[in-house]
Parts: structure tokens; C-alpha cells; sequence
């Protein structure tokens, strides 16, 4: 059988259609015929030889890159000044097929959890999916830390990679490695974690101004992340019509939280600090059960010593001998020696 011949089509100025100059399949398809790729995305020459493959770009738009049959067609030009985050203008195409890198994949879960953000004025129901998303996009920088080092390090078993490393592991992996992790960071990524934990896991249990207060210190943390690590302003990732937004979340920041043990905390938090050192015990009724401190709780000491309380609670900021605050993760129930916080013996 001869072998067709296959030349470039001439590019067309519509967005929604291309136009091939020459047969297409081995079978040859009709001269000139209009594949179109409108809303319902790309179809089929009617032979079935040509299947559109496209993809977003880096600013979110259709970008045509190949098809069967070596077609290759024209992409609208993005140089228009829009945010990676921004959403397409009125009337550009979808994709039909989509790949982002690990950094375009966060930056999409930033703003997506921007836009759940600014819905949690109308209804409290938009906190966990604000939440969530924002934890999955510090999870998938971390990840483009790793991979930065080298890309086989994004995953779990590096002679097996298949699965990748979850938000706590990313960051003892980074440890691992040797890589310079902040105080700041540490105690931020487990809280993160814990947070998520809680959205996907668990019941939710919703006040408003505590989970601001908790959005906020993960959003500015975000910022102070990849700035340090991934060497460029946060902001630039963001969608033009999320500035504002993004801009009281930054002043709420820096009038709300204050340096406490050397770490930063809300500013009423050294308050609660103080009277949490004033109950030193709990009481079922009958007996009386002495509180645990920071850096004693037998659980923790038996998963390697008491180096975890060399640094302040992760999420109470109290420091080695101190009682932890109310409704703290880490602390140990005197009775069954489990999480005090999910225990059902108070």
C-alpha cells in the first residue's frame, strides 16, 4: 500500500475550527474537511482518524499540541497579561485533555480555595472545601520542593515509585535529605495536616472565627513557603479577580498574630497559655486524674524520646512542662492514654 503524504495544514485564524489542507488518514478523508472543537471539544474526522489532543497551557487556556495522522494545529496566543489562576476568556474552547506540573497543580487548588474562601461570608458550609484546598496545594509545592532535588523523591518507595508521599511525609522526607526546614515550616505542614485530617476524616465541627484564624496563618504560610523555597512571590500566581482577597487575608495576618515562645500565634493565644497552666487536673466524678505535660506524655515518649518537645507544640505553641490549651492535638488523656482531644472520657 502506498504510503500517504502528510504535510502541515494551514493554520486557521478561527479559534473554533481547524481546517486540514490534506488527507488525513491512510484511507484518505475528504480533502479540506472542518474538524470542529467547539463546546462539545474535539470530534472526529467521521473516519475516526483524527482525535484532538489538547491542553491547558500554563495560563489556563486551550493549547493545541498534536493529533494522529501528524496534524498539528494552531493555538491562541495567551501573551495577554491574565494570571496563571484567571479563568479562560468568554468563547475560548475547552480542553479535551489537561496535564499541569505539581506547581500548576497547586496554584490551581490556591485559587480554588480563594473562591471557597469568599464564599464562606455567604455560608459556613464553604470553610472545609477553603480549607482542604488550601492544604492540597501546600502539599503539592512540597512535593515540587522534592522533586526539585530530584523528581524520584516525590514518592514514597523510590525503587518502587507508584504512590506518592502524603503532606507529614514530604516533610520528614525533606529532613531526611537534609534540607534546610524552618521551625515555621514544621510546625505549619503538621498543622496542615492535622486540619485536613479533620475536613475529610472526621465530623466537622465549624466556628467561623477559628477557622479564619487558622486559614489565615496556612495562607501566609503559603506565601512565606515559596518565596524561601521555590524562589519567586506567591502572589503572581494568583487570579486577578482573587487580589483583593488575597490582600486582606495578608493585613488580617500581621495585626491578628504575634510572636509567642518563638513561634507565631494569635494574639490572644498567650492568654489561654497562661490559664491552661492553671488546670492541672480532670475529674470524672470519682477520681482525679493529674494532667499531663508537654514532653511527658508516655505515648509520645514511646514512639523515640522526648526530642519532640525540644521545639513548642506543633499546635498549642506551649513548651516542654507546660499544660496544653484546650482542644490541643497533642495532649495524652490521663485516663486511657489516648488523644485527649478525640477521647470520650471527660
Amino acid at each position: 500500500m502506498a504510503a500517504t503524504r502528510q504535510m502541515e495544514p494551514e493554520r486557521c485564524i478561527r479559534r473554533d475550527r481547524v481546517t486540514a489542507a490534506e488527507p488525513l488518514g491512510r484511507d484518505g478523508c475528504t480533502q479540506g474537511k472542518v474538524v470542529d472543537v467547539g463546546r462539545r471539544g474535539a470530534q472526529s474526522c467521521g473516519m475516526g482518524h483524527v482525535s484532538l489532543r489538547i491542553s491547558y497551557n500554563r495560563n489556563g487556556y486551550y493549547q493545541p499540541q498534536r493529533t494522529c495522522a501528524s496534524m498539528r494545529i494552531g493555538s491562541r496566543s495567551v501573551a495577554d497579561g491574565n494570571s496563571p489562576g484567571d479563568s479562560p476568556p468568554r468563547g475560548a474552547t475547552p480542553s479535551v485533555h489537561l496535564r499541569l506540573s505539581l506547581l500548576e497543580n497547586a496554584y490551581g487548588f490556591l485559587n480554588e480555595s480563594l473562591a471557597h474562601y469568599r464564599r464562606t461570608s455567604r455560608t459556613l458550609r464553604a470553610w472545609p472545601f477553603a480549607l482542604f484546598h488550601l492544604t492540597q496545594s501546600l502539599e503539592l509545592m512540597l512535593k515540587q520542593t522534592l522533586s526539585n532535588i530530584h523528581p524520584i523523591f516525590i514518592y514514597e518507595d523510590v525503587d518502587r515509585p507508584k504512590r506518592t508521599v502524603s503532606l507529614e511525609q514530604a516533610l520528614v522526607r525533606l529532613e531526611t535529605l537534609g534540607f534546610p526546614v524552618h521551625e515555621k515550616e514544621r510546625r505549619n505542614i503538621l498543622a496542615a495536616a492535622n486540619y485536613r485530617n479533620r475536613v475529610v476524616h472526621t465530623e466537622v465541627v465549624l466556628n467561623k472565627f477559628e477557622w479564619k484564624n487558622i486559614y489565615v496563618r496556612l495562607f501566609e504560610f503559603a506565601h512565606f513557603f515559596h518565596k524561601r523555597h521555590l524562589g519567586a512571590e506567591l502572589h503572581a500566581a494568583v487570579a486577578r479577580a482573587h487580589w483583593p482577597v488575597e490582600a486582606r487575608l495578608m493585613a488580617y495576618f500581621a495585626r491578628t498574630f504575634v510572636v509567642y515562645n518563638g513561634v507565631e500565634v494569635h494574639r490572644r493565644h498567650p492568654k489561654d497559655i497562661v490559664g491552661a497552666q492553671r488546670i492541672d487536673s480532670f475529674s470524672d466524678g470519682r477520681i482525679s486524674y493529674k494532667r499531663i505535660t508537654y514532653g511527658c506524655e508516655p505515648g509520645w515518649l514511646a514512639l523515640g524520646g522526648d526530642s519532640y518537645a525540644d521545639t513548642p507544640c506543633h499546635d498549642c505553641a506551649v513548651v516542654k512542662g507546660q499544660y496544653h490549651t484546650e482542644g490541643c492535638d497533642v495532649e495524652e488523656c490521663p485516663k486511657c492514654h489516648e488523644q485527649l482531644l478525640g477521647c470520650a472520657c471527660w
